[in-house]
């Protein structure tokens, strides 16, 4: 199933596996230098949402205006880039929650 959601060009897996990446490292590391884990969510989103805007160019969508990757880098046929203002709103949510 997840096979019919994620196009196989493009950039879109990368939705998936970077919060999940982050957050593992963020986890780790705080745990080994005797941090608490208290920010981790929040900072996995925020990170996640600003590596997925940055990495499928999001920024330039606003310079030039117009979207030069139509029908790639997509999840679920959202553009990649679009996936960052949920995370963002999540995280916003998460260090609200604590």
């Amino acid at each position: 199933m997840i096979a019919h959601f994620i196009q196989h060009r493009g950039k879109g897996h990368w939705v998936l596996a970077a919060p999940l990446i982050i957050g593992v490292i963020l986890f780790v590391l705080t745990d080994a230098i005797g941090y608490g884990e208290k920010y981790v969510r929040p900072a996995t989103f925020f990170i996640s949402a600003a590596f997925i805007w940055f990495f499928d160019k999001g920024h330039l969508l606003l310079q030039v205006g117009r979207n030069i990757n139509r029908g790639q880098n997509t999840l679920m046929w959202i553009d990649m880039k679009f996936w960052a203002i949920p995370f963002a709103i999540a995280g916003a949510i998460s260090l609200a929650v604590i």
